[in-house]
Formats: C-alpha cells, structure tokens, sequence
C-alpha cells in the first residue's frame, strides 16, 4: 500500500509540474496555478510522506528525521503554511510574472511539494509512536485550515490589480479555491482523526469495563 501512495504522490507531482494548463484554463492562469499549488502541497505531498516506508534501506535516516520533526512538529506547521502565504505574497508573485514565469517555476514546485511533505510528517510518518496525539494532529490541521482560509479570503476580496496581468475573475476564482478545497481537505483529515481517536477511546472503555 505505501508503494501506492508513493507512486501515487511523485506521479501528480510530476503532473503538477510539467503538464501545462488544459486550454479551458487559459485565461484562468492564476487559478491553474491554485489548482497546481493545491495538488503539490496538500495533495502529492502527504501521499509521499504516507508512501515512505520507516523499514529496510534509508530506514535510520527516516527515523532520525522523524525523532527530529516530532520534537518539533511546529517547525513543519510552520513550513507548510509559510510557504502557502510567502508563494502568495502579491510582490512575490508580481515579480515572478514579470520574468517570464508565471507557470510553476522549478524551485516553486519543489519548494511546494517538500512543504507539503514537512507538514504531514508529524501526522503521517511511518513510526506512528512518534505521530501527534489525535486531539493535537486536529489542532495541528485545523489550525492550517484557519490560515488557509484567510489567505484564500484575502486573495478573493483584493482590490482588482494586486496581481498583475490577472482579472478580477481568475483572482476571484483562485481565491476560492485557496479558501474552499484547501480547507476542505485540512477538515477531512480532521475530521478522521476525530472520528479515530473516539472509536479508540470507546474500544478502550469498553475493554477497561
């Protein structure tokens, strides 16, 4: 199963980065791009970090890497919805589509894609003894979820123009999306954890009576 989730995640990763928009996105470049930063961070990402296996070759880095992210899972909040909001920045954005690129340069995409595997690692890595605890994996997500929102509501409510050569439908349109699906996916993770951890707790009680 992690084999699926790791050809699963580097094969949208790879699609996000090198197919082009389909032509009925063409004047919605900027939603395209929210679509692809969509599918990089909160998408391929996490399906890597669920494909990595703690077992077999590699398996001391991973387990180092993981005591480290889970000492200080914050860092990894941190690193997913800083590069969220920093990608987003109108200055940031506006210089990127003044050189020529306006798609999804290289390092965007990469940078994206290891946010989006930072982030997850203290909810998803392989040693589950060293995840977040269920109620704190929800605040972790929900907390995001919040960010990913404001952003989004940001993005959709600027005055026309903040972002340079898109129209206020395509940055209305890209905003939604930010605010919307993001979020969506940030509570559906949310929400199983929830469900879990009182299944769980009442298997326990169960047992314990």
């Amino acid at each position: 199963m992690r084999n699926l989730f790791l050809l699963a995640g580097i094969g949208l990763a790879a699609a996000c980065m090198v197919l082009p928009l389909p032509g009925w996105m063409t004047p919605y470049a900027f939603t395209g791009h929210m679509v692809r930063h969509t599918g990089l961070l909160l998408l391929a990402g996490p399906s890597i970090a669920l494909g990595i296996s703690g077992k077999g070759r590699g398996s001391g880095i991973v387990r180092a890497f993981s005591g480290r992210v889970a000492r200080y899972p914050f860092f990894a909040w941190l690193a997913g919805v800083g590069l969220m909001w920093i990608w987003h920045l109108p200055a940031l954005y506006n210089s990127m589509s003044m050189a020529g690129m306006y798609g999804l340069p290289l390092l965007h995409g990469l940078s994206l894609l290891a946010g989006g595997i930072l982030f997850s690692w203290p909810v998803l890595m392989p040693y589950e003894a060293l995840r977040l605890p269920a109620l704190k994996a929800v605040l972790y997500l929900s907390s995001a979820c919040v960010c990913c929102s404001l952003l989004g509501l940001l993005i959709t409510f600027a005055p026309s123009g903040t972002f340079k050569g898109v129209s206020p439908e395509d940055q209305q349109a890209g905003g939604l999306i930010m605010w919307v699906p993001c979020c969506f996916i940030y509570l559906s993770a949310s929400m199983y954890l929830l469900v879990k951890w009182f299944s769980d707790r009442e298997g326990w009680l169960r047992a314990s009576s």
